[in-house]
């Protein structure tokens, strides 16, 4: 008879070509007392990520199962359709660009959640990488660069997070949260984080045991305006709909946590006016510099001056078109304003 399978891994990808080996190899990588098994769900990506789990699966037949999607249906649409292949006890979570660092990570998870009597879901604290791989913030929980989140109140008040990369849910408890999921929701982690605060106390392992990679343009990270105005106005009716949903939450709680973030938020803000306030006197003070620098040879004619100076046209005042002092030319000619000099 075959031994159930005890976690399945559950690795959504959308190009994610550059990124998403490592990630798999991290989860077969694995060290544990108990079968586990991984699904990958690729998003119709039109990079290199299609042939990268096709190669991988090959590679691991028994172990690795794999869905591809024609045309693009987004990231609750993928996860819920990935969910439906869950087989284990217990259901881990792995974006495609992340990755674990720890080979005893589901070992130490199930362990923990098999002796808890309150505690149906756990997560592990992170490192934060950039898409090439630089560190950005070590043991991010610990360190405060990521704020820790602990309850329903807190998540839903400060818009929190809990790297669902390095979660591990009981797999009947995110079968409840799953069904009450909006398809068309901003972000499906926020949702499912706070169905899941409302049902069950969240453990920790305090060690980092995976690696957060941010990716400027992703849904997370958006570059543009429009972009995070979409984002932002997504999450706040999550936030909204939530504050109706659940009578129960701790009110209280949440408005302590508002005025807390909205201090925070203000001598921050004070901090980055002050930075503003030096740069523009430190900018204000290096143009009189510059201008009492060259106001000998402006005086003088660029004819006389011509060796000395190169300056350009296209500043919005008088003072910062003149901007190099200089023994020779720097461009291949100048402009004075009646012929081109060398």
């Amino acid at each position: 008879m075959e031994t159930p399978v005890n976690v399945t891994v559950i690795c959504t990808c959308f190009n994610k070509g550059p990124w998403i080996r490592r990630a798999l190899e991290s989860v077969v990588s694995q060290q544990t007392s108990f079968p586990f098994d991984l699904v990958v769900v690729d998003d119709a990506s039109t990079d290199e990520s299609v042939s990268e789990i096709r190669e991988f699966q090959k590679a691991h037949p028994d172990s690795v199962r794999t869905v591809f999607h024609e045309r693009n249906l987004g990231i609750t649409a993928t996860w819920l359709e990935a969910y439906d292949l869950v087989t284990g006890t217990y259901v881990a979570r792995l974006d495609g660009d992340d990755y674990w660092t720890k080979d005893d990570k589901l070992e130490r998870q199930v362990a923990l959640l098999e002796a808890s009597d309150d505690s149906d879901w756990c997560c592990t604290d992170f490192d934060i990488i950039d898409s090439a791989g630089n560190v950005i913030s070590p043991d991010a929980i610990a360190t405060g660069a990521i704020a820790r989140v602990d309850t329903y109140e807190t998540m839903l008040a400060t818009k929190g997070l809990v790297n669902s990369s390095t979660w591990l849910v009981k797999t009947s408890l995110m079968r409840e949260a799953n069904k009450v999921l909006d398809t068309s929701e901003a972000d499906d982690t926020f949702s499912i984080q706070l169905e899941l605060f409302h049902r069950t106390r969240l453990s920790r392992i305090e060690e980092s045991m995976c690696v957060f990679r941010t990716n400027a343009g992703s849904d997370s990270k958006p570059m543009t305006h429009e972009g995070a105005e979409r984002r932002f106005r997504g999450l706040e009716r999550q936030q909204l709909l939530f504050v109706d949903k659940y009578a129960d939450a701790d009110f209280r709680q949440m408005s302590r946590e508002l005025i807390m973030r909205d201090t925070d938020n203000d001598i921050r803000i004070f901090g980055l006016d002050r930075t503003i306030d030096g740069l523009r006197a430190e900018n204000a003070r290096l143009q009189e510099e510059l201008a009492e620098e060259l106001a000998p040879c402006l005086g003088q004619g660029v004819t006389e001056g011509r060796d000395r100076i190169l300056f350009f046209t296209s500043g919005t005042t008088s003072r910062s078109k003149a901007v190099v002092l200089t023994g020779k030319s720097l461009c291949a000619s100048a402009w004075n304003g009646a012929e081109m000099l060398p």
